[in-house]
């Protein structure tokens, strides 16, 4: 069993060398994170609306 164990140790340096390749992929990442404060910015308009809707009914509640 002990030949099993060495083999397993032996593959997990190299484990970490692969890693290196996939650092180039990383300046992919950031362009997602832009993607995503421009869809944020759609919402936010859109939330002040309904407020809107909401005072323009409370208002003929009053009158009532």
């Amino acid at each position: 069993m002990s030949d099993l164990l060495d083999t397993t140790t032996a593959q997990a340096p190299q484990a970490p060398e692969p890693p290196q390749q996939t650092e180039p992929a990383q300046p992919v990442v950031p362009v997602q994170p832009t993607e995503v404060p421009e869809a944020a910015q759609p919402v936010e308009a859109v939330e002040p609306v309904q407020p809107t809707e909401v005072a323009e009914a409370a208002q003929p509640v009053e009158a009532v």
